[in-house]
């Protein structure tokens, strides 16, 4: 795999072990009579090519798959004319069909080998088996998609709505907006370099930052050691939080089951605020925990964005 990121849980779940790649050297190191494909999101980052990666990868005999959910879909496909074996598109994207439905294109082989593993048949996909509605709706949305859509007027439409919101934006006082139009990834990548990252850098005024408000005197010093006790809808866990206080500043480090991190916050009075962000094979999980601190305990509750809320409470254990 040339770059992590969230969705690829999905290639994880069938049980294969995912090696990291950033660089020809370490590409050709990767690869081996066991290797079952290449796959990368887009572009692919670092020092690599697709081009390169195909070229590398094909001496193997191993296949290449490159994950464009959220591209712009064009004929002929950039990716499949570059050498890529095979191109996921989302059909509730771009394409603007179902939303449980996606396309799989590029070598016949391969994509008869994915048919084989989805439903109708009993195999891996079966759990993940879309409607003969989702089938009927992808198809219509690639029948529109290429007889009656096309990229430029589309982004004339997305500017469009954009002018209207941006008109509205700029109503509050000291607020500007400017619209940076699309461009599609390998375009944007071939024009600006191999990281994809845009030459010009545009400035905005910044606003004035906000008033610091005032905080109470801390109610204790929580320099130290604290075990943690996280409950969730369904099970728990146990953390760990090293923190040192300077005034109501908190700072230190969060101690999870797979990995440390960071943590930062502050406490006024009794009250405690602590975030911190673990990144782990692809998926970030942002914490907020909030609570009270009384005899040496913390308690209250955290939230984890998108996953939900759940409860803390942490004890001084130095």
């Amino acid at each position: 795999m040339l770059n992590r990121y969230t969705y690829d849980h999905a290639i994880r779940t069938v049980g294969v072990r995912v090696a990291l790649a950033s660089t020809p050297k370490e590409l050709e190191h990767a690869l081996s009579h066991r290797t079952a494909m290449v796959s990368m999101s887009g572009e692919p980052r670092g020092e690599l090519s697709l081009e390169e990666t195909v070229a590398i990868a094909h001496k193997r005999d191993v296949p290449v798959l490159v994950d464009a959910a959220a591209h712009y879909p064009e004929s002929p496909d950039p990716y499949l004319s570059r050498g890529a074996d095979l191109i996921a598109y989302s059909g509730g994207k771009m394409y603007r069909g179902p939303q449980c439905s996606g396309f799989l294109f590029g070598r016949k082989d391969l994509v008869h080998a994915a048919w084989l593993n989805g439903a109708p048949h009993h195999s891996f996909g079966r759990a993940m088996k879309v409607g003969k509605e989702e089938i009927m709706g992808a198809l219509a949305a690639v029948e529109a998609r290429y007889a009656r859509r096309s990229y430029d007027k589309e982004v004339k439409m997305w500017s469009a709505w954009l002018n209207r919101v941006a008109r509205q934006i700029e109503q509050a006082p000291g607020v500007r907006a400017r619209q940076l139009l699309p461009t599609p990834s390998y375009e944007r990548r071939r024009a600006s370099g191999r990281d994809g990252r845009r030459s010009a850098i545009r400035r905005f005024p910044e606003p004035p930052p906000p008033k610091k408000k005032h905080m109470a005197f801390p109610a204790a010093d929580l320099t130290g050691r604290w075990e943690a006790e996280l409950k969730f809808v369904k099970g728990g866990a146990k953390h760990i939080f090293y923190l040192e206080v300077d005034g109501n500043d908190i700072r230190g480090t969060h101690h999870g089951r797979n990995s440390i991190t960071g943590v930062k916050g502050h406490i006024d009075g009794d009250h405690v605020e602590l975030e911190s962000e673990f990144r782990y094979q692809g998926s970030r999980m942002h914490y907020t925990f909030t609570g009270r601190t009384r005899n040496n305990e913390l308690a209250g509750d955290f939230h984890l964005g998108e996953y939900g809320q759940a409860t803390w409470r942490a004890w001084r254990t130095t």
